[in-house]
């Protein structure tokens, strides 16, 4: 069985799925990402990451940063 993440891995996930998305888009222009099959099922994969990490945090630390949209990012 998988050990539960704790938020601080969690918030990290977030964080390396943006990096990833930041990359696959550098130099990429909106034509041949919507050409691309490939990119947009690796972003999609990512954004999904970023959504299941986001809903997971707790619900204390949502609390403690009001400024994240955390129910849209899910």
């Amino acid at each position: 069985m998988k050990p539960e993440l704790g938020d601080k891995q969690r918030l990290l996930h977030i964080r390396d799925a943006i990096l990833l998305i930041e990359h696959f888009l550098e130099n990429m222009d909106e034509t041949h990402f919507q050409q691309s099959a490939l990119h947009r099922s690796a972003i999609e994969r990512q954004l999904e990451i970023i959504g299941e990490a986001a809903k997971s945090v707790i619900e204390t630390l949502k609390a403690k940063h009001p400024e994240v949209e955390w129910k849209p990012i899910r």
